[in-house]
Formats: C-alpha cells, structure tokens, sequence
C-alpha cells in the first residue's frame, strides 16, 4: 500500500463532483507495462464512501440575513445595521463581495464600499 497527501487550494466558486483518476504505466507485466487508467472512489477519513466527493466545494448561501434602521423619522440621521451569516467563511483571500440593495430615496452616499468585519472585529 502506497500513501501520499498533498495540498491544493480550493476555487472560490462551488463546484460539482470531479471524476478523480489514477493512471500507472510501467509495472512490469500487468497489462504489458501499458498505462492503466482507473476512477477512484471518495472515501471519507474513516474509510466508508463519502458523502461529499474530493474538490467539491460547497455553493455560499446566506444563512442569516437582517437589515434593520434606528431612526423612522423625517431628516433625521438613520443608522442601517445588516447582519448577515454564511454557511462557509468569507476568506478574504477570495475576495468575497456582499451587495446591499433597494434602498432607495436616501439622501445619504450611494454606491459606497462599506468594510466588513465580523463579531471579532475582524476584517474581511
């Protein structure tokens, strides 16, 4: 029994099952030394067939979403607070980009970047 591991980073993006392969060329007389091409099955850490294939990569959706204000009265200052929650990390790495829409008539800035940080106070 040969092992080995090695790392890949994830797309950004979902992703479906791949077909993961394996191909051996140069074992002596199986099949006269000529490549063999077999599917590899997932298997999970415990050995038993995965669930979830290897590179699959989960779809983001917004498990939480609240959008609130602190004020409803005519010209005076109101505070939008949107609390929003993923089923995956945002990792900023990837570049993750959450888009407030519909709030319309202000007289506040429109189109502006707003940083995010998370309960930490950490950035994204």
């Amino acid at each position: 029994l040969y092992s080995f591991s090695f790392d890949v980073e994830n797309p950004a993006k979902h992703q479906a099952c791949p077909a993961s392969k394996l191909t051996g060329s140069g074992c002596g007389n199986y099949n006269g030394g000529a490549a063999v091409t077999e599917t590899i099955p997932n298997i999970d850490a415990g050995g038993t067939p995965a669930k979830k294939c290897s590179m699959f990569i989960e779809t983001l959706d917004m498990t939480t979403k609240n959008i609130r204000q602190n004020s409803p009265f005519p010209c005076t200052l109101n505070t939008i607070f949107v609390e929003v929650q993923s089923n995956v990390d945002l990792i900023p790495r990837c570049t993750p980009k959450v888009t407030i829409s519909g709030l319309v008539n202000t007289a506040g800035p429109a189109n502006s970047v707003i940083p995010i940080e998370d309960r930490t106070g950490a950035m994204l």
